[in-house]
């Protein structure tokens, strides 16, 4: 067997050519073990391996805030969609429930739509929010994550996104430095400017 990597920029083309002693004998491997089946089994489990590596390794972003807000007025404002619609994107619909999917669109720096599908995955009420953060028809996995910590009359607000390199082949809009740009605004404005505005 033969393994052949090539790279197509953020890609990698990877070939497995395999020689046999003779046709009857390849024709009896695939009719005994399926290795036709077990290849494309394998290969698939690499990539699935791979791609969680790189989500897992790939540095998140960070971006910490402290609001003139109960953490309960916050936490309404993440998980209340009449509330969501506001501040945030406008979302078709939302639950704070392990599961729950919810889409949005959104627009590039061209004007472009980008459609988002996120499912959320973890909920500690009033503390932490987490939810798949995906595009369709595109690469790419990711997590998003807010956590409060109430400190007197403040509250601190932690978001963590994890996995943003995984979406780096989709062009410029997906780049580390455009995620961290976005959720800059969202939270440090956006937010912000809700929150003093109904507190």
């Amino acid at each position: 067997m033969t393994a052949r990597f090539e790279a197509k920029g953020t890609k990698t083309l990877v070939t497995l050519h395999s020689v046999f002693e003779s046709a009857s004998q390849l024709q009896e491997v695939i009719k005994v073990f399926k290795a036709d089946v077990g290849m494309v089994q394998n290969i698939t489990r690499m990539d699935e391996y791979i791609s969680s590596q790189l989500y897992h390794l790939a540095a998140p972003i960070v971006i910490e805030r402290n609001f003139n807000a109960s953490a309960d007025l916050i936490w309404k404002a993440l998980t209340d969609l009449s509330q969501l619609k506001k501040w945030y994107f406008d979302l078709d619909d939302f639950q704070p429930v392990p599961g729950f999917r919810f889409r949005f669109a959104g627009k590039g720096s061209t004007g472009e739509v980008y459609m988002h599908d996120c499912r959320v995955l973890e909920i500690v009420p009033g503390k932490k929010i987490a939810y798949s953060w995906t595009y369709e028809n595109r690469e790419g996995f990711s997590v998003v994550c807010f956590e409060l910590f109430p400190n007197g009359d403040q509250t601190r607000l932690v978001l963590t996104h994890t996995g943003v390199a995984s979406f780096a082949g989709n062009g410029p809009d997906f780049r580390t430095e455009s995620f961290t740009m976005g959720w800059t605004e969202i939270i440090g404005n956006q937010l912000r400017i809700y929150l003093k505005a109904n507190a």
